[in-house]
């Protein structure tokens, strides 16, 4: 399982999704119109709302 990522597109920092997946997952599913808080104290918004084309996954070594 990896972590699902996506970048603040105001900070470029990275964010995890609160969702966990396997690489065979991810790339069967379909993730429209999500939602993730954004923790960046820096950052000019709460949250973002992302799709899957903004999405990576990060493994856990």
């Amino acid at each position: 399982m990896a972590s699902l990522m996506i970048d603040c597109p105001d900070t470029g920092k990275p964010i995890h999704t609160g969702m966990d997946l396997s690489k065979s997952a991810f790339e069967s599913t379909t993730l429209q119109n999500n939602r993730t808080d954004c923790p960046h104290s820096d950052c000019q918004e709460d949250f973002h709302t992302w799709d899957k084309e903004d999405a990576y996954l990060e493994d856990e070594d």
